[in-house]
């Protein structure tokens, strides 16, 4: 029997020190992520603008631009639930906090993540925010969370397929971000053309339930940050024409009904540059997607309408 034991723990040694060493690697290898929770937690008293949400805000709005302290929390698949739970665990904490800006784009109130969403996780480990029961495995660990998707990050790394990116010290992207219109040149043309096959399965989500919870979750944001005597930007995102026509209109309603509802109060300042003429083909990497040049033109508008607020 000591012998069994004594093997098992000789097979066992090598797959507990591999994983030991590609949590270390993960937890240390610079991501925006990290970089995100890092700058805001070090920040916290001092920063006066908290933006919430998406991938759009994330490739959209670079704070190096803003002329106060600004702490971007916004990140791919980050639903209304997740932008609840980080603003109602940081909002007390920021005593210098001014303003608070939420994206409210097409797609928004129809997303809802589930409790199998991988990344949930990772706003436990690194903002101790919870809104379904995490394993007590992924509490510890974040390779475990999703280790096929860390697992192909790591792969792709050593083959040298991904160049490494430039994040500033906010935690957004500047360089060697994902742009799929580079590869087809910004040639409007074959953008156009492609646009229905690269589309068709963008945002399809349609909800009812989910925007009937998402507009609740919005409205004790919006209520508690008011309450706080916070200024609230509703912004929605320069998006590229192949995006805009791709919408579908009823569903647009919904959300256009619901912004109009907001906009009444004073504290509330919308800002919709969806269709701005301001922002070309070359300021976005994908139809939905700023990039880093378009990014700054946004921000700087975005910086101008605070500033004389």
């Amino acid at each position: 029997m000591k012998v069994f034991s004594l093997k098992l723990i000789i097979f066992f040694i090598p797959i507990v020190v591999l994983a030991v060493g590609l949590e270390i690697y993960f937890r240390n290898v610079e991501n925006a992520f990290k970089i995100k929770a890092d700058f805001q937690q070090q920040n916290i008293d001092k920063i006066e603008t908290l933006v919430l949400v998406t991938s759009h805000s994330q490739n959209g709005i670079n704070p190096k631009y803003f002329d106060n302290l600004t702490s971007n929390l916004s990140f791919g698949s980050q639903d209304i639930q997740l932008d609840s739970a980080l603003l109602f665990h940081y909002v007390d904490k920021m005593k210098n906090l001014k303003n608070i800006i939420i994206e409210l784009d097409y797609h928004r109130l129809d997303i809802e993540n589930d409790k199998t969403y991988f990344r949930l996780p990772w706003y436990y480990i690194y903002h101790q925010v919870e809104i379904y029961p995490i394993k007590p495995l992924n509490r510890v660990s974040l390779y475990s969370s999703n280790t096929d998707f860390f697992n192909l990050n790591l792969m792709n790394s050593l083959k040298g397929a991904t160049k490494k990116q430039k994040i500033n010290k906010f935690g957004f992207v500047e360089e060697n971000y994902t742009n799929d219109f580079l590869p087809l040149n910004y040639d409007s043309v074959h953008i156009f053309k492609t646009a229905s096959e690269r589309l068709k399965n963008r945002h399809q989500e349609d909800s009812e339930q989910s925007r009937i919870k998402n507009k609740k979750r919005l409205d004790a944001m919006i209520n508690y940050s008011i309450k706080k005597g916070l200024s609230v930007y509703i912004v929605s995102t320069p998006l590229y024409e192949t995006y805009r026509n791709h919408k579908s209109v009823l569903k647009d309603s919904y959300r256009k009904k619901y912004i109009d509802s907001l906009v009444t109060y004073s504290k509330i300042k919308y800002l919709d540059l969806e269709d701005s003429s301001l922002f070309i083909l070359k300021d976005f990497s994908n139809d939905d997607h700023l990039n880093a040049t378009g990014a700054k033109k946004y921000t700087l508008l975005l910086n101008e309408a605070i500033n004389s607020n």
